[in-house]
Order: C-alpha cells, then sequence, then structure tokens
C-alpha cells in the first residue's frame, strides 16, 4: 500500500528497488520471502507480493526492478526466478549474486559487484545478461 501510495496510478514508474534481506532465488519483502515457488498454486503469497504484483501496469515503457537482497540472482535458481518476475512484471528485473550493502540515501544506492538483468522480448521470452558493477 506504501508503495501504491506514492507512485499513484499514473504508468510512470522509472526504479523500483526493494531493500530486503535474500539468497539465491528469493528475495525478502516485508513479512515473506519471494521465490521463484511462488508461481507454484500450491505455495502462499504474502499481502506484501500481492500488492507487488499489481505494479505490472504502474512501470514506465523504459522502467526497472531493481533487488537489493543478497545473492538474489546467484545461480540457478537466481536466474530462473529474474526471468519468472520479469516475465510477470514486464518489467526488466536485476539482482546482485553477491552480498549488497545498504546506502544512507537513494543517491548511494546501487547493486554491488556483479549483477544479472533479465528483460523481457517484445515477441516472448526473456534475454538474460551479466553485467559488473562497484
Amino acid at each position: 500500500m506504501q508503495v501504491m501510495a506514492r507512485v499513484g496510478f499514473g504508468h510512470d514508474l522509472r526504479r523500483l528497488r526493494i531493500i530486503g534481506h535474500g539468497h539465491p532465488g528469493a528475495q525478502g519483502l516485508g513479512d515473506s520471502y519471494h521465490s521463484s515457488n511462488i508461481f507454484d498454486s500450491s505455495t502462499s503469497i504474502s499481502m506484501d507480493w500481492m500488492m507487488m504484483e499489481n505494479l505490472a501496469d504502474m512501470f514506465s515503457p523504459q522502467g526497472w526492478l531493481e533487488l537489493h537482497g543478497c545473492n538474489v540472482a546467484q545461480g540457478y535458481a537466481g536466474k530462473i526466478y529474474l526471468a519468472r518476475l520479469a516475465g510477470l512484471l514486464n518489467v526488466p528485473v536485476r539482482a546482485g549474486i553477491s552480498v549488497q550493502f545498504g546506502g544512507s540515501l537513494a543517491n548511494d544506492l546501487f547493486l554491488w559487484g556483479q549483477w544479472h538483468e533479465a528483460r523481457p522480448q517484445p515477441g516472448g521470452g526473456i534475454s538474460y545478461r551479466i553485467w559488473h558493477g562497484r
């Protein structure tokens, strides 16, 4: 709800940063972890993540999601997680493969070390890129 209140109901969200604990293939948000198994019907989805999924239409055409949990993009679990989340929200999703550090201000915050990006493609499918940060 806090994100919706700050963003409004336009379609101009350029970047959304989620800061919380993480591990390979999972990002913490509020009262729960979100992982690739969230897409199975057998798992429950917390209220925080249901609100997150409702943000798909809020992103601008140049928008992206940045996950600042430690090790979120690491390994096969991380790759699948980013790809599924990118497909669900229809925006690029970026996350690091190592320990992440928080900044004191929004301008101080960036993805540390190597980070990965899953990007939805116009004709379907997901491209996957590896970047080197600080």
